[in-house]
């Protein structure tokens, strides 16, 4: 993903507000975060390049985007759910099916029909304001109970690889 230094998904200067910096990318195996009230990207984090991360981001005011491909096992109308704290939009082959981009901690759900062994596009934005930070993104269809979606079903957006198999600088989640 990329992770920003501000909640709304851009990543400007903290103390200029013209000046435009990158985000820190990643890869996470899956989205399964307690942070409470700690840093989802620290400045000395050897996570993926550190002599490209100069960035401190969090605990408070940052955001995310996870983007690649999910991919189901069942032909069947699956529910994405989220637990977030503070907001969440979810985009499947750029159709908007959860929308909470609110100040509060809530369980989220977004439904949509998808095919099994087809690969979709997938879109997860998260911010964080204040105070915990969480996200847990699952689904759940009539076949499959539950579950934080596995790394063995999201998809990198430039390969076919599955994030199951560990590549390198990969994050495990709490």
């Amino acid at each position: 993903p990329e992770y920003f230094e501000n909640d709304d998904l851009t990543d400007h200067g903290k103390f200029d507000s013209n000046a435009v910096s990158n985000p820190f990318y990643r890869i996470d195996k899956k989205i399964d975060f307690d942070w409470t009230d700690q840093q989802p990207v620290v400045e000395s984090s050897t996570e993926f390049a550190p002599w490209l991360n100069k960035k401190k981001i969090g605990p408070d005011f940052f955001s995310a985007r996870w983007t690649g491909l999910v991919k189901p096992d069942h032909s069947e109308v699956y529910t994405f759910s989220a637990e977030v704290d503070d907001g969440i939009r979810v985009w499947v082959d750029d159709l908007l099916v959860m929308d909470y981009w609110y100040v509060h901690s809530r369980e989220v759900d977004g439904t949509i029909a998808l095919m099994g062994s087809t690969m979709y596009n997938i879109k997860v934005e998260y911010r964080d304001i204040t105070g915990n930070a969480t996200i847990r993104f699952r689904w759940r269809s009539k076949s499959q109970t539950k579950e934080v979606v596995p790394s063995a079903k999201f998809y990198h957006a430039t390969t076919s690889t599955s994030l199951s198999w560990p590549p390198l600088n990969t994050v495990d989640t709490v």
